[in-house]
């Protein structure tokens, strides 16, 4: 395959932001897939994003005659400074009452399938976008400690396991957006989710329509 050119700045990455999780409601062979709202996850802090590869070659007269990568699921590992308890019920299928409780039962959990997408900014606030179609979370466990002469800010994490969607194949998209282009931006959105991005998903920096974005 030969080397397909995309317009990009070199730079290196400064942050990460825009963290959005969406339900995967339909992802069934032969029709569209389709997602649920956008639910921002705020303040990311660290995130590694993991693929199964492995290389496989074929020999044949003590060489390599051809070579393949064979993928499989993809590991995504993330950090935030905390985890609001409605997202945490949520992505492990957990059942909320009506005034808040959240109520766990025994036996098998079913946690959301779900898309996520994030940035990665660079300091001339371009960002490339990663999108995962279809995986699931699981939640960190409670750990904590007393308060002592000083505050000590906690953080929270979520690990996932994503692969592709059944619907089309479709497993990972990735773009580079420059500063400002939200017509790019919901141009990605609607490919990968089905719909624009939300306003919570603005980089933060971006100035759209002489108002400054991300908040």
């Amino acid at each position: 395959m030969a080397l397909k050119q995309i317009e990009e700045k070199a730079g290196s990455f400064v942050n990460i932001s825009g963290f959005h999780l969406t339900e995967l409601t339909t992802d069934e062979p032969g029709k569209a897939p389709a997602y649920g709202d956008y639910v921002h996850v705020r303040g990311a802090q660290e995130i590694k994003v993991d693929p199964e590869q492995e290389l496989i070659e074929n020999w044949g007269d003590g060489e390599v005659q051809e070579s393949a990568v064979s993928q499989g699921k993809t590991k995504v590992d993330m950090q935030a400074f905390a985890l609001k308890l409605e997202v945490r019920a949520w992505l492990q299928g957990l059942e909320v009452n009506e005034d808040g409780v959240v109520l766990k039962k025994g036996g098998t959990l079913n946690p959301a399938v779900v898309g996520c997408s994030f940035y990665k900014e660079k300091a001339n606030k371009d960002v490339e976008i990663v999108a995962l179609t279809r995986g699931t979370f699981q939640i960190g466990g409670d750990d904590g400690k007393t308060a002592e002469n000083k505050t000590d800010f906690g953080n929270a994490s979520m690990n996932g396991e994503f692969s592709q969607r059944l619907s089309d194949g479709m497993a990972e998209y990735r773009a580079v957006i420059k500063k400002d282009d939200k017509a790019s931006l919901d141009k990605f959105y609607t490919l990968v989710f089905g719909k624009p991005l939300p306003e919570t998903a603005l980089p933060k920096g971006w100035t759209v329509a002489g108002t400054p974005a991300g908040v």
